[in-house]
């Protein structure tokens, strides 16, 4: 699990370093969730975490590991927003929002083929988000 969190983070630190703003920064906010969520690196994480269960000690400590993972990109996106302009409470907000959409798709996709309608939703929830906060 660490080593897919480990290659996770890369991926994320790539994109973290590209140099965008405003409706672009959106965009690759949204990706890198998608990105992360429809990973083979969630996925290896995943089934380790539903094999061994969070009713144990090995269980917990992979289940903090997960939440401190994406707790930190989390903020660190939400520190980037806010670098761009946003107001702390949008920023949040935003990343609350997109991380719960693309994570229950992620879980959809487990049980069905939902990869266009993903990329349309993340779309439309892209237009929405440069239209409310207009950036």
């Amino acid at each position: 699990i660490k080593y897919a969190y480990e290659q996770a983070d890369i991926l994320f630190d790539k994109k973290f370093q590209t140099q965008a703003t405003g409706p672009d920064l959106v965009n690759l906010v949204l990706t890198d969730f998608k990105d992360f969520y429809f990973s083979e690196y969630f996925l290896v994480a995943l089934d380790v975490l539903m094999a061994i269960g969070r009713q144990n000690d090995i269980g917990e400590t992979i289940g903090r590991l997960a939440m401190e993972n994406r707790k930190k990109v989390e903020r660190m996106w939400t520190d980037r927003l806010i670098t761009d302009g946003w107001q702390e409470v949008d920023a949040s907000c935003f990343i609350d929002h997109s991380h719960s959409l693309i994570r229950g798709y992620s879980a959809r996709a487990l049980v069905s083929n939902v990869e266009a309608e993903v990329i349309e939703r993340i779309q439309q929830w892209r237009d929405i988000v440069t239209k409310i906060y207009g950036v």
